[in-house]
């Protein structure tokens, strides 16, 4: 819902922001490019969800790469991307 809302508002000139996948977020954190962010060292959402129970969704804690999968309503951050 927040990048909806990002792209409602047309955030920074832009409405193509979304919530990256389990993929994107995984390769921020291989290539180096999560470093860039103020607090890497918190857990953020992807938009990939559990395979066996979409109530689930995957996230990524970028100071270290582990990943987890838990339900959709725990409290974890967000950080949305643009399509390039």
């Amino acid at each position: 819902g927040f990048c909806d809302a990002l792209n409602t508002a047309s955030f920074a000139g832009y409405n193509d922001w979304y919530l990256p996948t389990q993929k994107e977020l995984m390769q921020s954190y291989i290539d180096g490019s999560a470093n860039n962010l103020p607090y890497p060292s918190v857990y953020f959402w992807s938009s990939t969800e559990g395979s066996s129970n979409t109530a689930n969704a995957w996230g990524v804690y970028l100071y270290n790469g582990a990943m987890f999968s838990t339900t959709k309503v725990t409290s974890y951050y967000v950080r949305c991307v643009r399509s390039s």
